[in-house]
Formats: structure tokens, sequence, C-alpha cells
């Protein structure tokens, strides 16, 4: 079962776990508004932390936050694909950094509103061709093959739509929902047997400055569950057949 955020009646969220582990106690998180607030600070840094981990260990089960407001309503309701309507002869498209993105999976454009066709990136500096005529620029590529290059939190495609019509589609990767100090019921956003290394780190931040002694210790249960985190999200989806084969390699 995931662990909330702070439970004091039944003393089993991720506060109360930070309470045992930096010795503070029972409610010495929970009962001074100041440590909540801090301590979700702390949280929340692990939290990112620990997605970018997640992000770098995993197979091709991608992740995204599955937490929940109340132990069963999720916290985000749509799934992380963003889309938008081409503009005639615009270059860029912009995202709101609402969306949280991390990491682009793929982009797909359809320049007829109906049939999409899978676009490549694409980085401005590996043509060596000009890029201060459009008309010129668009000519290169191909509404069937196009092209897309990301900017900031932004996406030129090549080539330009020619009229209003069609749909730029982006699947993403994007931050988990962090929680506020005044969370009770929230649940964070990974599988229930990694959630102590929220509060695990967050411990570990605190008696950085108040209790040095207990670091070694924190700091090696995080490191153990860090380990067990990247196996288990390496091979999350077992249907995956992995096959080795071999591979010609001409030194000529």
């Amino acid at each position: 079962m995931s662990l909330p955020f702070n439970d004091t009646t039944n003393g089993t969220g991720l506060i109360q776990l930070a309470e045992n582990y930096t010795g503070l106690g029972a409610g010495g998180i929970s009962g001074s508004t100041a440590l909540l607030k801090q301590f979700a600070r702390y949280i929340n840094n692990a939290y990112q932390k620990l997605v970018t981990t997640i992000f770098e260990s995993q197979d091709d089960w991608q992740w995204d936050d599955t937490g929940t407001t109340d132990g069963s309503s999720p916290t985000v309701s749509t799934y992380p694909v963003a889309t938008a309507s081409l503009v005639a002869n615009q270059r860029d498209y912009t995202f709101p950094l609402s969306l949280a993105m991390l990491k682009e999976l793929r982009v797909d454009i359809s320049y007829d509103g109906t049939n999409y066709f899978r676009a490549m990136p694409i980085d401005s500096q590996e043509t060596n061709d000009g890029l201060g005529n459009d008309t010129v620029t668009d000519a290169r590529y191909s509404q069937t093959a196009p092209r897309y290059d990301v900017r900031a939190n932004s996406f030129w495609i090549y080539p330009r739509a020619t009229q209003s019509v069609g749909t730029l589609r982006v699947e993403y990767l994007r931050e988990p929902v962090e929680f506020a100090y005044g969370d009770t019921a929230n649940t964070p956003g990974i599988d229930t047997a990694f959630q102590p290394m929220l509060p695990l780190d967050a411990a570990v931040a605190y008696c950085s400055n108040h209790a040095p002694s207990r670091v070694p210790n924190l700091a090696a249960m995080y490191a153990d569950m860090e380990q067990r985190l990247r196996r288990y999200y390496s091979r999350k989806n077992e249907d995956t057949a992995y096959r080795f084969g071999k591979q010609y390699i001409n030194y000529w």
C-alpha cells in the first residue's frame, strides 16, 4: 500500500518515517509547521532526484506519476502526450512549462489532419546549408518524412505547414507532482517498495547539519535501496525478450 505524505493517526506516512530516520520522534516534524515546510522541500527534492534515477534505469515501460490524492483518485488524470495545431508558415511551437516536460520520447506530425508521420530529430548545426530563407529550407524536407529541432520548450518543425491544418503530437516524460506541506493523504507515484527512499534522502539532508552521526547509516540504506530500484525498473517489463547476436565489424 502506498505511503501517504503525513499520517499522524496511524503513523504510516512519509513524514512519520522521516521522524524515525532523523530521531526527532513522533510529532517532531508533523507538529512543527516550520519543520514540515522544510521536510516537504527535502522530500520534493528527493522525489525529483529519484525520478531521474528511474529514467536512467527503466526499460521500455515508461514511468509516469501514479500518485493519488486519497489512496485511489489519481493526482494526474491525463497521459503525458501534448498536441499543438499547426499554423501556416509557422516554424516553432511552444508548449507550456506547466506540462513539466523532462524528456521527449517521440514526435509525430500530421500536415493534413489525418495522416501522421513520425518526425526524426535534427540539430540546426548538423546542416551546412544556409537557414535564413525559410522557403529554401523547407524545400529540403518532406511532409512524409518531417524533422524537428528542440529548443528550450519549443519544437521547430521542418518543413513548416503550408496551411493551418494538422497537428504536432509529442510524447514525453514529465516531472512528478510535488507535495505541499499541508498534504496528508497524497501518495507518491513510484512503486511502494521504494517510497521510503524519499524520507530517507530527506533525513540525510537534515541530519547533515543537525545529526551528522546518523548520515553514514542513512546513506548506506539509501544506496542499498537505489541499487534495488535500478535493477527493478530495468526489468519491469518481463514480457520483452532480449536477444544477443553477432555484429560484423569491417576494419578496412
